[in-house]
């Protein structure tokens, strides 16, 4: 786009902008902040700082200095979403106090796929506060097995629903996570090619040989990719450890088990549909069990 033509659209959208009086969801994609016009920049600041405002999203968005975006954000006092799905900053410094702030943000909802976030959550200055956060997404590109746990562990008894992307490391939810209903498991890695069942396993496994305590859970969603010679058979047999976990009766609780599959042939999913009936049956015998895989090619779906 010629410069005249984008400085005209700048200016024409920071007008826009000026003259919105409640706007409650804010979502910046493909942002280059400091190469904005400053009369849009200006209208955008304003918006940080409405009452109005209770969700954030950023995807592609690019500034130079993270202590900017930690001092506009700041100012969101009302804010309840925060999901980051793509950030670029040349420095990465976090302020000891971002701006000012008139009392801890509260955040119900946070979903991050950018681990440079973490540093912030974990300095005192920081004005969003996860003790009431009930939805906790993370991508395994924002988070290891100890920021997984410092996020369980600041939003405790408050979080109900996790989902989680396959990481390389144990996590344990059994303390840190005690009223957690509802659990989604992602494997997202085509070339991923370790089992996902010690992963499953210890997330549970402590509480279980140390108390025996029941667990609250009720939905647990697990998504896998499969590989084109997706897998042997002592793979799938492996899964009956899964059945027999979840079969305790710590998980009394536990309404549905739905796990779903990606292939890109019919033969490896009707295979891998067949295997996991087979090797789950106190999961298929009380019709907890839901089954599915999604074929690429024809676009179908093999159902269990």
């Amino acid at each position: 786009m010629p410069e005249v033509q984008r400085d005209a659209l700048c200016t024409s959208t920071a007008e826009v902008i000026d003259r919105l009086s409640i706007v409650k969801k804010l979502s910046l994609c493909d942002v280059f902040w400091d190469v904005l016009l400053p009369s849009l920049r200006v209208a955008l600041t304003g918006m940080f700082r409405a009452p109005s405002v209770t969700e954030v999203f950023f995807r592609q968005f690019v500034i130079h200095a993270f202590a900017d975006l930690a001092s506009l954000m700041s100012h969101l006092t009302q804010l309840k979403v925060l999901k980051v799905v793509e950030m670029i900053c040349g420095d990465w410094s976090a302020p000891n106090h971002a701006g000012v702030s008139t009392g801890p943000i509260k955040l119900d909802t946070l979903i991050l796929d950018d681990r440079a976030f973490f540093p912030w959550f974990q300095q005192g200055g920081c004005p969003l506060g996860l003790e009431n956060l009930q939805y906790l997404q993370l991508y395994s590109s924002a988070s290891n097995p100890r920021m997984t746990a410092f996020f369980l562990q600041q939003a405790a008894s408050s979080l109900t629903e996790l989902t989680l992307e396959w990481m390389d490391g144990l996590i344990h939810l059994g303390y840190m996570a005690p009223n957690l209903k509802t659990l989604e498991l992602v494997d997202s890695f085509e070339s991923n090619r370790i089992s996902l069942i010690p992963w499953i396993w210890s997330l549970f496994e402590p509480r279980l040989n140390a108390e025996q305590k029941k667990y609250s859970l009720r939905q647990l969603s697990i998504f896998r990719l499969l590989c084109v010679d997706d897998f042997s058979d002592s793979y799938w047999r492996e899964w009956a450890t899964l059945d027999t976990l979840l079969g305790k009766p710590e998980f009394d609780a536990l309404e549905t088990v739905d796990i779903m599959m990606r292939s890109s042939t019919t033969p490896v999913g009707m295979y891998a549909v067949e295997m996991l009936s087979k090797n789950l049956p106190s999961l298929k015998g009380p019709e907890k069990l839901n089954i599915g895989c999604q074929i690429e090619e024809g676009k179908e779906m093999i159902i269990a």
